[in-house]
């Protein structure tokens, strides 16, 4: 099949704003397209400085990149157990309130900072964006991340 050839579609920073549980990323996704995360490392802001990777500092896993802290004490209180705490989550469905997703009704998942997916025809929706950790301190995040959505051709 190769290379797929991707179509920017948003740039987006998450956490929007400060206090914020959930970014809106994406107004709705079409069933059966397939769509990309991505947190690009940022250019260098001077010729002889390197490329840096973003990072933001979630409450429970201090400063860390979009794959979260590999280090970092795991919760089973975690949305998403079996990411570290701190990763770039994605939510597809529910609202931008919700701070315990419904399983039965939102699709919740890791998605780092690379990561492909199918919209499937029975969890489709909204997309939001937001951090791996624990219910009360998932709006607990302080710097932003800068994330581009995409979707293939």
């Amino acid at each position: 099949m190769g290379e797929r050839t991707w179509r920017p579609i948003r740039t987006v920073r998450v956490p929007e704003r400060q206090g914020c549980a959930w970014t809106p990323a994406l107004d709705y996704l079409s069933p059966g397209k397939t769509y990309r995360i991505e947190v690009r490392v940022l250019p260098a802001a001077a010729p002889d400085q390197a490329a840096q990777e973003q990072k933001w500092t979630p409450e429970s896993a201090g400063e860390c990149t979009a794959d979260g802290n590999m280090a970092a004490e795991r919760s089973d209180s975690l949305l998403v157990t079996t990411a570290p705490v701190g990763a770039l989550l994605a939510k597809i469905g529910g609202g931008s309130a919700d701070v315990k997703p419904a399983a039965d009704k939102v699709t919740v998942f890791a998605a780092g900072r690379h990561c492909v997916f199918t919209a499937a025809a029975d969890k489709t929706g909204a997309l939001y964006l937001g951090v791996n950790d624990t219910s009360a301190s998932l709006a607990r995040v302080t710097g932003q991340l800068q994330v581009t959505l995409s979707e293939a051709l």
